[in-house]
């Protein structure tokens, strides 16, 4: 079933519906929030807000299979509006691995490899970080949300020309950034 199939059973007062769609996207809107705004208890109530906002919202949505791109853009509208709120710092790491962009540097590597990889993890993201808020959102939209260039346009309420020049500035940058001058990890972006 469809997320739109499953909008329209909400619409028409299936709840179990709803809960399905919460459980497709919850993680994805969890990991776009703790991004955001770098704080894992902050980013658990912007996940609800964000569900909540979705269910009042459903009598307007009109089903075009965009659904979770619709989502992931009142979730980044949501962080933005609490980050001006609550002053928080600009993107601050935790140090938690929790969201960051692993699927950049592959498969899990063998045990003896494990430091290493954390290592380059913990510089991928500081490096990610670094980078300007729009390049980095499209970048984790593409590599971790496996989103389309046009659902992430939608996410970032930018044109689609916006989104490949985005995307290909990160990557550029990310490959200038690492170290060891590999582009081992940026040329799995």
């Amino acid at each position: 079933m469809t997320d739109d199939d499953l909008m329209t059973r909400y619409q028409e007062g299936d709840a179990a519906a709803f809960e399905m769609l919460f459980a497709r996207h919850h993680q994805a809107v969890f990991n776009q929030a703790r991004w955001l705004l770098g704080q894992t208890e902050e980013a658990e109530d912007a996940m609800q807000e964000a569900f909540l906002r979705l269910a009042r919202a459903a009598d307007r949505y009109e089903g075009r299979g965009l659904l979770r791109a619709y989502l992931l853009r009142i979730t980044r509208n949501l962080c933005l509006n609490r980050r001006n709120h609550l002053e928080l710092r600009p993107f601050a790491s935790s140090g938690s691995t929790e969201v960051t962009p692993s699927e950049v540097m592959g498969p899990e590597p063998e045990p003896h490899e494990r430091l290493e990889h954390r290592d380059r993890l913990r510089q991928l993201e500081g490096h990610l970080r670094e980078l300007p808020l729009r390049q980095q959102e499209a970048l984790l939209l593409r590599v971790q949300e496996q989103l389309s260039y046009r659902e992430i346009a939608l996410v970032l309420e930018v044109p689609l020309g916006t989104v490949k020049t985005l995307i290909h500035r990160a990557r550029g940058a990310l490959a200038r950034a690492l170290e060891d001058g590999s582009t081992e990890g940026a040329n799995a972006l």
